[in-house]
């Protein structure tokens, strides 16, 4: 059984496999940004390839005869890399795609959240800062004065927050697997 989110000793421990993933996002979201980035210039190199193939582009039938079934002439063997270009390019172009969404569906979460939320998740996951230094400047951009614990506990319900809009009622029904039921009987005990 998972615990519930919580703060220990500055590792965060989270109540479901939902929110553990979008702490996960929120702690690469730097990264992501960076492949992004990326993928578009080896998406813009595997364009090029493709536009600049020199392969055949007409059929060409040679003057030697034999060869096997197995075998494929040139033109074939130009067609087949351009099929194999092309289907990278669609792949990269699918990957860049999900990447994308994901970082926009997080932009959209870290909009909807309250103005200090959204701080506190910005400064320690995002830009990965030690809490002394989140409090610090949240002390002097906002009047806001709390302890290292009451930030944490923003924090953890930022998470939720976010948790909610991404994955929606998948990461509620997640926390309804933990529900028991008990029976007692007469005498007031609890039954199995």
């Amino acid at each position: 059984m998972t615990a519930p989110l919580a703060m220990r000793r500055g590792v965060m421990l989270l109540y479901n496999d939902y929110e553990r993933t979008v702490f996960g996002y929120l702690k690469n979201y730097t990264k992501f940004q960076t492949r992004l980035k990326n993928m578009k210039l080896e998406i813009a190199d595997k364009q090029a390839e493709i536009d600049t193939f020199g392969g055949a582009k007409a059929a060409a039938y040679g003057l030697s005869a034999g060869g096997s079934w197995s075998e494929l002439n040139e033109t074939e063997r130009n067609a087949s890399k351009l099929l194999e270009l092309k289907t990278e390019l669609s792949d990269m172009e699918t990957d860049r795609r999900r990447l994308e969404t994901l970082l926009q569906c997080l932009d959209n979460a870290l909009e909807s959240l309250d103005g200090i939320s959204e701080q506190v998740i910005r400064l320690k996951l995002i830009e990965r800062r030690q809490w002394k230094d989140v409090i610090a400047i949240l002390e002097t951009e906002t009047d806001i004065h709390y302890c290292e614990r009451n930030f944490q506990k923003i924090l953890s319900k930022a998470v939720k927050e976010i948790t909610g809009i991404i994955f929606g009622g998948k990461a509620e029904q997640m926390k309804l697997n933990f529900v028991f039921l008990e029976r007692r009987n007469t005498n007031g005990q609890i039954q199995s």
